[in-house]
């Protein structure tokens, strides 16, 4: 009976964990859409190079 215990506390720990971490992808999701819309409502261009390269550089060379 001590087994059936054991491994039905494991399966919800495993639960858990997997509902939280569907939890955090949803709000990372969201937390990046939020930055994306804040981004195009404000009319700035995203930059695809760290700042300190510049935005000159030939990527496709």
């Amino acid at each position: 009976m001590e087994a059936l215990s054991s491994t039905l506390a494991a399966a919800a720990t495993q639960s858990q964990l997997g509902t939280t971490m569907v939890k955090l992808a949803a709000q990372d999701d969201q937390q990046m859409a939020a930055m994306l819309s804040q981004v195009a409502r404000s009319g700035q261009a995203l930059a695809s190079n760290p700042a300190h390269l510049g935005q000159s550089l030939d990527t496709y060379a």
